[in-house]
């Protein structure tokens, strides 16, 4: 003979919502009414709170029973989370993840860390190039006027122009917009063939250190392309005219 065994009660939550929890707990979450405050957000029985997030200082909606107290910070966004992280965590090494070995600098003295990969491979003995060269320079392996480092900051470095840092060349999609923009359209400068299909052509020339930009590119069709590189000294200035004063625009025609 079997017994059949005995259900276990089930256990609701004492605000008469008819929810089923645990048979540990008394309430749902967020629906003892008693412990909720009189300006208290409720939406489908939980509780909200508004509280300012710990990064950008605005105010958010959080579920009361998910905001962290006790000091810890609540942010209102993963853009936030992000940077709180990025700040907070930068130069802050995590000494149970590190699996490799410490040394002491042979220049300064100073205790450094390299990873697994180099202890084995390489024969580490300074903590960075400066004082690596440091003392080579008190040896006389390397002379004391060796530039170790090149000095690219600021107005030394390639991408500084016109009194700022640019970002490079923007990419040519982008560019044969604004292109398209300026000259009316997106057809051939010249004889007014639509595209897809065209060229972008740089009227001053790689070789002289032209870039593709828009005060440097018009849009040509393969046939008038070949008839501009034919001569150089002819359409250069035709074409530079045009930058400046728009006196090839053909309107599509």
């Amino acid at each position: 003979m079997k017994l059949s065994p005995v259900p276990k009660p089930k256990n609701y939550c004492r605000c008469g919502c008819g929810a089923e929890i645990k048979a540990t707990r008394k309430w749902v979450s967020g629906h003892n009414l008693r412990r909720r405050s009189k300006d208290a957000i409720v939406r489908n029985g939980r509780t909200y709170v508004k509280i300012n997030c710990s990064e950008c200082r605005t105010k958010f909606e959080r579920r009361s029973d998910q905001v962290n107290r006790y000091g810890k910070v609540n942010f209102c966004s993963k853009k936030c989370v992000s940077k709180y992280q990025s700040r907070e965590r930068t130069g802050k090494p995590i000494p149970l993840a590190r699996n490799g070995e410490y040394r002491k600098c042979r220049n300064c003295f100073k205790e450094y860390y390299i990873n697994p990969y180099r202890a084995k491979k390489t024969n580490s003995r300074y903590c960075s190039n400066k004082c690596q060269f440091d003392y080579q320079r008190k040896k006389g392996i390397v002379p004391k006027g060796f530039v170790s480092s090149a000095n690219n900051k600021g107005k030394n470095n390639g991408m500084y122009r016109h009194g700022k840092r640019t970002g490079g060349n923007i990419s040519r999609k982008e560019l044969r917009k604004q292109i398209a923009n300026r000259d009316g359209g997106d057809w051939c400068l010249l004889c007014g063939k639509p595209g897809p299909g065209l060229h972008l052509h740089r009227i001053i020339y790689g070789s002289q250190g032209g870039e593709y930009e828009l005060d440097n590119c018009v849009q040509l069709c393969p046939i008038d392309h070949d008839k501009v590189h034919s001569s150089k000294k002819k359409w250069m200035p035709i074409l530079l005219d045009h930058i400046k004063n728009g006196s090839l625009y053909n309107g599509g025609k």
